[in-house]
């Protein structure tokens, strides 16, 4: 969502498996374990083929095309079989703008190979976004050598961002994103302090709780349909407390 605006830019895709004695497991459990067995490409093409059709759908219920995002392991980013995926879904639907998140990981691999392959991602139109930003090995360096088109801050960073140790942080990445070029999100975020001051520091994008949770697409349709959310509550919240003892103003 546009924090300055209320506009809903992006759906992403999120993968669960209902397990029936374990109820909903996340992708941080299963996904490993279907790359063990050797199914992590039949997961993907299942991931492209329910995002083509919401897509689809998406943009009828918002009256425009909305951002589809996908996520990638490391393997899955710089795998030919996936960049086919991408360029057959780009043919097909020119006008979906599609992000694909990949983790700090995946930029490790710094090598001709990783490189190749991603600029073929970019070259389809395709935006590459760095999910997570903060939690792994973060590189300038990458960064500025790779086609990364968005940056995610994590939310460990976002939801303490009032905290005195961990704003700077956020600032400087802030700054550091937007002087680059990069489209800046803020992850995490479950109450209208925790925006507000993502907000005014210069994220771009939000999400989180406070916004919508994960929900099946007919969910996610009608919250679409309804346009652009509320962000008045913006006006009525400190970004940041005032210092101790300080009578108004905002440090």
């Amino acid at each position: 969502m546009q924090l300055r605006t209320g506009r809903i830019e992006e759906v992403e895709l999120l993968a669960r498996w209902r397990h029936p004695q374990l109820g909903t497991v996340g992708p941080e459990v299963f996904v490993p374990l279907v790359e063990q067995m050797g199914l992590g490409l039949l997961l993907v093409e299942q991931a492209f083929s329910a995002a083509r059709a919401a897509a689809v759908e998406l943009a009828r219920a918002a009256g425009r095309p909305l951002s589809i995002a996908l996520n990638l392991t490391p393997d899955q980013a710089t795998d030919d079989r996936v960049l086919d995926l991408v360029r057959s879904m780009r043919a097909e639907l020119a006008d979906v703008p599609l992000v694909l998140e990949i983790t700090e990981g995946a930029l490790l691999v710094d090598d001709a190979r990783t490189l190749e392959v991603l600029d073929s991602i970019a070259a389809t139109g395709a935006q590459l976004a760095v999910d997570d930003f903060g939690v792994g090995y973060s590189s300038i360096g990458y960064l500025h050598r790779f086609p990364v088109r968005m940056l995610k801050i994590d939310k460990s960073f976002v939801q303490n961002c009032h905290e005195p140790r961990t704003r700077p942080l956020v600032e400087g990445v802030v700054a550091m994103a937007r002087t680059m070029g990069l489209v800046v999100v803020a992850e995490g975020i479950e109450d209208w302090a925790t925006a507000s001051r993502v907000r005014d520091m210069g994220c771009d994008l939000g999400q989180g709780y406070l916004f919508a949770r994960p929900a099946p697409l007919d969910e996610v349709l009608d919250l679409v349909a309804d346009g652009d959310l509320d962000v008045t509550p913006f006006d009525g919240v400190r970004a940041f407390p005032s210092p101790r003892g300080a009578s108004g103003g905002v440090p």
